[in-house]
């Protein structure tokens, strides 16, 4: 699948019934990996970090046309979502970005940026996101 086609697949918020969904009704492979570093501005350290990769087995998966295991395809599908999310809220990429890496108190003092290593982060910062979205200035 290409790029445009894989972000046209992925809504821009998920509930977790529908990632479960998603990920049994494709096949994740190497290209949502690709998708991923295509739709974001971070580099393939910055990708492989919050993947839990290191950066050679993150750069193999990014031309693998097999299968990803279920936790990657599960945190691949929700970063994607996330940035998409992100982006619709803020208006363009890099208001997005910006805020995704500036100290945040919701965040303990850090950027929401820190927290996408993990699915509960992810949920974490999308729920911030919602918030945004629903008048919280955060």
């Amino acid at each position: 699948m290409a790029t445009n086609d894989i972000l046209n697949s992925i809504p821009s918020r998920m509930t977790s019934g529908e990632i479960v969904q998603y990920i049994y009704s494709q096949k994740i492979t190497g290209n949502y990996i690709n998708a991923l570093k295509n739709y974001s501005h971070y580099n393939d350290v910055v990708l492989s970090a919050w993947l839990n990769l290191n950066v050679k087995t993150y750069r193999t998966y990014k031309e693998s046309s097999s299968t990803l295991n279920a936790n990657l395809q599960e945190h691949v599908i929700m970063l994607l979502s996330l940035l998409k999310h992100g982006i619709d809220i803020f208006g363009t990429s890099e208001d997005f970005y910006k805020w995704l890496e500036t100290p945040n108190f919701q965040f303990s003092g850090k950027g929401p940026f820190d927290f996408l290593g993990t699915i509960n982060g992810i949920k974490m910062v999308d729920d911030s996101l919602t918030g945004i979205e629903y008048g919280d200035n955060s």
